[in-house]
């Protein structure tokens, strides 16, 4: 692992395994497979292609575009020209799209489709620096002085000049790790983007430690499915390749279940959101089932949970319990185990805690749920879960070669080889996000006496009631979360007497419920927020309020007839709530529960 550059890493791969697989993408219901020579003469492509249109070495190019193998084509390619990868999620509205493209000062960006192409093309007049955008798929697209296909990039790459080659081995050479690989902008939940800048040295590291301790290693399978603009999916595909591995790449989130069966993946990478929705579903099909089986189902999760709890202690398995796990593992998990495809060695969570409920459910069945914790800002994990040992509600312990430290007022505080140069043009921000050598996380947290991890909460998030009392909402809406039929949870009370809640439901879940409760959907009633599900939650609340403090007791709650989302603004592409923008929403509904 001791190169000078990503693509250096890659070239290396490359010479290991020629024709071996390593991407499978679908297409007409098969999947077909790109081999690491294939792979390498597309990103040589995609580079004299870039130098031919006259983009310099250090300059960015930006990508919008859903997952797709011309995603890593670019990516690397941009890469190995020596050139920064910029990207924005394929939800991104153009508005934001433009600010990370003319904020980057990207001369080339590349667009999946008409759809996204348009979001450029709509900010045209905001990006002066902007002069060629390269299209994947040009169905609806009229070719034009500065609209070329992704195709004609690869063949003006294939016939480039000797000149145009001539640079390219002279930037290959001059390639080195403090060389920026890419600007990730954060998500921007409290203002513009900022683009955390990332060196090839950063991303080898983390590839490194990872390989390092058998992670990932050769014979590994992992599906894709986060957007690869998300620093978490980028520093995992970086990690496979790495390592030698296949990646298969999902069709998209909403096609994962299929995909899973299909691919049978041996490692799977996803945010906490991804974890409870399929284990919402499961419950879901539970709940549809005869009592006798919902009876079996609860006692073999009881016994998988005390399973669960030795093997992760390293503690012998009494006999009479094994046994049991047995019976239940034929009877409930085996299927569970099916819908990941069979094959999981391990199920990576980062980006957010994992609900305790959630974690302790997927360890019961035999599936782990390994924790990490890190930023954008620290190339994705800085704190990693030992495989074979996870702890419920810890994302783990600190990793090989980092630093990681409480301050004394709770922040987490980090510093390593793995951490960031700062942002892209903004001094004051890079200034403000050190403190003598340390990167200053933003999140709350303590060590326990194991040296694991807790997450308590995010510093400009805290709450103070009037009452004077500090609360971290998100231990509070991980609690309520578990809870049947919601979905979502925001926890208000900043410089209030007490707390309230902001609840969203899952459709189908209230619908299942209205359904075996015998409440009719009649015209013009929201199911959401009749009072029969209205009364169900508040005993479902008080049910919970047992087990907090009095002062984190969630006295009134209403309930939101949507979800949160990314197109209405309450949402960032990496599912995390803008809590600024739901009580400036929804101000008058929390105030009434104040009144």
């Amino acid at each position: 692992m001791d190169h000078k550059s990503v693509y250096h890493m890659l070239m290396s791969q490359v010479e290991r395994y020629g024709d071996k697989a390593v991407i499978y993408y679908k297409t007409s219901g098969r999947w077909n497979p790109v081999s690491w020579n294939e792979l390498s003469a597309r990103i040589s492509e995609v580079a004299l292609g870039l130098i031919s249109l006259g983009v310099n070495a250090g300059q960015a190019v930006g990508i919008v575009s859903d997952n797709r193998p011309e995603w890593l084509y670019t990516d690397l390619g941009i890469i190995g020209a020596g050139c920064v990868t910029t990207a924005a999620y394929p939800t991104t509205p153009a508005r934001d799209v433009a600010y990370i493209i003319g904020h980057a000062e990207c001369p080339v960006a590349f667009a999946e489709n008409k759809i996204h192409l348009k979001k450029i093309l709509d900010e045209l007049p905001n990006l002066p620096n902007l002069r060629k955008i390269v299209v994947y798929d040009m169905e609806g697209v009229a070719a034009s002085g500065n609209l070329i296909s992704f195709a004609d990039l690869l063949a003006l790459g294939a016939s480039a000049d000797a000149g145009a080659r001539a640079e390219w081995e002279k930037r290959k050479s001059e390639l080195s790790p403090e060389h920026y690989v890419t600007f990730i902008y954060t998500s921007g939940t409290t203002g513009p983007p900022k683009g955390a800048m990332l060196t090839h040295a950063n991303v080898l590291f983390i590839c490194k430690a990872h390989t390092d301790i058998n992670y990932v290693g050769p014979e590994e399978r992992s599906l894709s499915f986060l957007p690869l603009a998300h620093a978490l999916e980028r520093v995992i595909t970086c990690i496979s390749l790495a390592a030698g591995g296949e990646i298969y790449m999902a069709e998209s989130i909403a096609k994962l279940r299929e995909n899973l069966v299909e691919a049978r993946p041996t490692i799977l990478i996803g945010v906490p959101r991804v974890y409870e929705k399929m284990y919402e579903g499961i419950r879901a099909e539970v709940d549809k089932s005869p009592l006798f089986k919902r009876k079996i189902f609860f006692w073999a999760v009881e016994v998988g949970k005390r399973v669960f709890e030795l093997k992760v202690r390293k503690r012998k398995i009494p006999l009479d319990l094994a046994l049991k796990y047995a019976v239940a593992d034929r009877l409930v998990f085996r299927r569970i185990r099916a819908l990941t495809g069979g094959r999981i060695r391990f199920l990576g969570s980062g980006g957010a805690p994992l609900p305790p409920e959630v974690q302790e459910f997927f360890g019961a069945a035999g599936l782990q749920i390994v924790q990490a914790y890190g930023l954008t800002e620290t190339c994705a994990p800085s704190i990693l879960t030992p495989i074979g040992e996870s702890r419920i509600g810890r994302v783990g312990k600190r990793m090989n070669g980092v630093d990681v430290e409480i301050a004394a007022d709770g922040e987490i505080l980090i510093r390593g080889p793995n951490v960031f140069k700062g942002y892209f043009k903004n001094e004051e921000a890079t200034a403000a996000a050190f403190e003598n050598g340390w990167f200053k996380s933003g999140d709350l947290g303590r060590f326990d006496e194991e040296g694991y991890l807790e997450i308590t909460g995010r510093k400009k998030d805290l709450l103070i009631t009037s009452g004077g009392k500090n609360i971290a909402p998100q231990n509070l809406e991980h609690h309520f979360i578990s809870m049947p039929l919601v979905s979502q949870v925001v926890v208000c009370g900043d410089s209030r007497p007490f707390l309230t809640a902001l609840f969203t439901l899952n459709r189908e879940d209230v619908e299942r419920f209205a359904e075996s409760n015998g409440i009719n959907a009649t015209t013009g009633v929201i199911l959401e927020t009749h009072p029969e599900v209205v009364s169900y939650l508040q005993k479902q609340v008080d049910k919970k309020n047992e087990s907090v403090a009095k002062f984190e007791k969630i006295v009134k709650f209403k309930i939101i007839p949507h979800e949160f989302s990314v197109d209405s603004g309450e949402m960032t592409p990496t599912m995390k709530i803008k809590r600024n923008i739901v009580f400036k929403n929804y101000k008058e509904l929390i105030d009434s529960m104040y009144e």
